[in-house]
């Protein structure tokens, strides 16, 4: 009877040690699903109970580097038919590097709605345009035959460089504050209030155009590069989250509208007094954001917690009017075809009309970016959060140049010389033959970036 009652006592320990771990996991599960979600969708808050006033300030550092391909449209000999194909030859690299510190402050405002500021400051940005690499002299000379074009009124004539590649053409460097963003984020629901429910935040913010506008600047030029795009941006967006156990997979998705404001002047030369302008508002973005946070440890007690994120974006940018990586070199050159005004002209007074000069800012084609990155997100303490992160980006072929040579919508009398050769509506003054017309047009041939991210925030 004994040994009995001493299996019993051991086989109630056995039992009772094995419960009693799954007990205090099944509570610290509770705590850890009872707080803050992941850093996608986290909101400040304010006048929550026990919590009067939150506020949090992010402090960030971002470096990018992204290459491309610059390739032109250049005709093949003519066919038996008399008609003319093109084909595509790469004229130049492009790289393009980034350094700047972001400046972020949410400010909660009321339960689950915050005020969002966010300040890019950007160190340094250069680019340079060079000859692609490893051509042999031959390779070299069609290359520089691609970027020649004939003087206007003289087609015989030696043809003149649009811009010259035999050295690389560096940018001047552009630094200081390009915009700054402004916005309210509102969480609708909120997976750690009603567990029922995923954690859905609106976000609605505008980007301000500040500092110099960019204007076409070549290294040692006399000119001021500037830094801002000179416009005003709306971004609506939408993001969802539902923790379940270790992981929080996460959704998003961003509509962006753009209107040009102080940079008017480069994407609508001459403004409302020049007819027939087509396509000059700026690209519109649509986003989609996938993601998994994995929380594969926190002390809920210590307000610790260490999260990996990885997030695939894709987005969709509209054709529109656009800065491109060939916006300096054009804007600078010397050649007669880019330098000479278009004039808008109504009836046969030449004192009627108004010119229209080329800024450097041209009309590109719709294209896609593709973006992967992943991020490691520690909460060391109650108030202090450090993140390291790395992206890989990849933007599809597209056109550089491509303005359309005639708007149909564009009324004109019969006489207007305002219709040229166009047979409905009237020439698009922003159009240039020798960027623009099949067979001159550039194109970008795919660009691939990288990314480097490091943040700390501090949330009191």
């Amino acid at each position: 009877m004994r040994g009995i009652r001493q299996a019993i006592l051991v086989v109630a320990f056995v039992v009772c040690g094995g419960w009693a771990p799954r007990i205090a996991r099944a509570e610290d599960e509770n705590l850890r699903l009872l707080r803050e979600p992941a850093v996608y969708t986290d909101v400040i808050d304010a006048f929550d109970v026990g919590d009067a006033f939150d506020l949090s300030f992010t402090l960030a550092y971002a470096r990018s580097v992204t290459r491309a391909s610059i390739e032109r449209e250049v005709s093949k000999a003519e066919s038996a038919d008399g008609t003319a194909d093109s084909r595509l030859l790469e004229v130049a690299e492009s790289k393009r590097t980034v350094n700047q510190l972001l400046l972020g402050l949410q400010v909660g405002l009321y339960r689950d709605l915050a005020l969002l500021l966010d300040v890019p400051l950007v160190l340094s940005d250069e680019h340079v345009l060079s000859m692609p690499d490893n051509l042999n002299a031959s390779q070299q000379g069609q290359v520089e035959d691609a970027l020649a074009a004939p003087v206007p009124g003289d087609p015989s004539g030696p043809a003149q460089s649009l811009f010259d590649l035999s050295s690389p053409q560096t940018s001047a460097t552009r630094s200081g504050v390009p915009a700054i963003n402004l916005g309210l984020a509102w969480g609708v629901t909120n997976q750690y209030r009603s567990p029922h429910l995923p954690t859905w935040v609106l976000v609605l913010q505008t980007r301000i155009g500040t500092g110099d506008v960019l204007d076409p600047c070549l290294e040692g030029g006399d000119c001021d590069p500037g830094i801002s795009r000179g416009t005003l941006a709306l971004r609506v967006e939408s993001r969802w989250s539902y923790r379940v156990d270790w992981v929080e997979p996460f959704l998003g998705l961003a509509y962006q509208a753009e209107w040009a404001t102080a940079a008017a002047e480069l994407f609508e030369p001459g403004g409302d007094s020049v007819e027939g302008q087509l396509d000059t508002r700026p690209p519109t973005r649509l986003e989609l954001t996938l993601g998994l946070s994995v929380v594969p440890w926190e002390d809920r007690l210590r307000f610790q917690r260490f999260s990996i994120d990885t997030t695939v974006r894709a987005d969709y940018v509209s054709a529109g009017r656009d800065y491109t990586p060939l916006f300096d070199v054009l804007g600078t050159s010397a050649n007669p075809y880019l330098t000479r005004p278009n004039y808008d002209q109504l009836g046969d007074d030449p004192t009627q009309r108004t010119e229209v000069p080329f800024t450097g800012v041209t009309n590109t084609g719709a294209y896609g970016q593709f973006s992967l990155s992943a991020a490691i997100v520690m909460q060391a303490a109650r108030y202090v959060r450090f993140g390291l992160g790395f992206g890989l980006n990849y933007t599809t072929p597209h056109l550089l140049t491509g303005a359309d040579a005639c708007n149909a919508e564009a009324a004109a009398m019969p006489g207007d010389p305002r219709i040229g050769s166009c047979s409905a509506g009237q020439l698009n003054p922003i159009h240039r033959p020798v960027l623009d017309l099949p067979g001159n047009r550039f194109r970008l041939g795919g660009a691939l970036g990288t990314e480097l991210l490091a943040t700390a925030t501090g949330q009191f």
